[in-house]
């Protein structure tokens, strides 16, 4: 068990050479050159994504890797599992580094963070060196991710806080120094029972670990109450409803 974590690992590497030609475009040279902007190329990235995560995380979510330095494993957050079951976005593909792991340093409490090419690349890298560093590494997504089914409505939490878009995990939000405001259509509950959006001014706030605020799309969607509307049998369009 422990020479095919090995493998794995290996082959997550190898498969980073593998692509390397195909990104140079752009003034940084970290983007998809556009003659590779093709649909093989953009299969061949959705394979990867997916192919390590049943290979990769164990059925008790557990990532478990053997190298020169030993045993390792780290659970691996649902966000983070959730985020290998999606496809990649055209963003994700364009770009060549659209994950980076971010932690704080023990020697000077600086935050830092290292960029990868894959999920899969960065979840050995939070198993094997940064949660050695920090125990509270996360893995940042570029591009977030809206709130997963399973936790649609259970945010924002007391205890909790915010679903983060870009941790893809429950963050507490601060407000920014100095203070700013923003106004927001916000949803909120009417004496029917039913929800209704309102413009709203409320506090900027940020997360400390990506800096994602709470002016982000992704944001707005997650952090509030989510419905859910019924049909009847054989209707297959909704009917819009106008705003007063």
């Amino acid at each position: 068990m422990p020479s095919q974590k090995l493998t794995i690992t290996d082959a997550i590497e190898r498969s980073h050479a593998k692509v390397a030609h195909v990104f140079g475009g752009g003034a940084t040279g970290e983007l998809l050159q556009g003659r590779y902007d093709t649909d093989p190329v953009h299969a061949w990235f959705q394979r990867r994504h997916t192919l390590y995560a049943n290979k990769l995380i164990d059925p008790d979510h557990v990532c478990r890797v053997t190298d020169e330095e030993g045993f390792h494993e780290w659970h691996v957050p649902y966000g983070v599992r959730h985020a290998l079951d999606q496809p990649l976005l055209w963003a994700q593909i364009a770009g060549k580094y659209p994950w980076y792991v971010a932690w704080q340093s023990p020697r000077n409490g600086k935050r830092l963070k290292k960029k990868f090419e894959s999920l899969a690349s960065a979840i050995v890298f939070v198993t094997t060196r940064a949660q050695y560093a920090d125990q509270h590494a996360s893995i940042i997504s570029r591009h977030g991710y809206d709130v997963p089914p399973k936790l649609r409505g259970k945010f924002p939490h007391k205890r909790l806080g915010y679903w983060c878009p870009c941790c893809m995990d429950a963050r507490k939000f601060y407000p920014t120094v100095p203070p700013q405001e923003i106004h927001v259509q916000k949803k909120v509950r009417t004496d029917s029972g039913k929800y209704e959006y309102k413009l709203r001014r409320v506090r900027l706030l940020r997360c400390k670990v990506c800096g994602t605020t709470n002016r982000d799309s992704k944001f707005r969607r997650s952090n509030q109450p989510w419905t859910v509307r019924r049909f009847k049998r054989g209707v297959t369009r909704a009917r819009r409803k106008r705003r007063r």
